[in-house]
């Protein structure tokens, strides 16, 4: 679900519930790209985002460190 917020002319906001969209981006490739390539291309694209989301990065991630920094005024 995305959920989505604005403000019309007059100053009424609004919440709008966006339910059932599949999120996607373009990428663009060298012309010369066949079928074969794009398709391993997206296979290969596929297989980072899942590691991503499953694998050892998002482990690392959870534990990363924060540091914040606050300015003395």
């Amino acid at each position: 679900m995305i959920q989505m917020f604005a403000i019309d002319a007059e100053g009424k906001s609004y919440s709008i519930k966006v339910t059932g969209f599949q999120p996607f981006f373009y990428v663009r490739v060298a012309d010369s790209w066949g079928v074969t390539k794009k398709k391993n291309f997206l296979k290969h694209i596929q297989m980072l985002l899942r590691q991503q989301e499953l694998g050892r990065k998002y482990d690392d991630f959870k534990k990363g460190r924060r540091t914040f920094i606050n300015p003395k005024m």
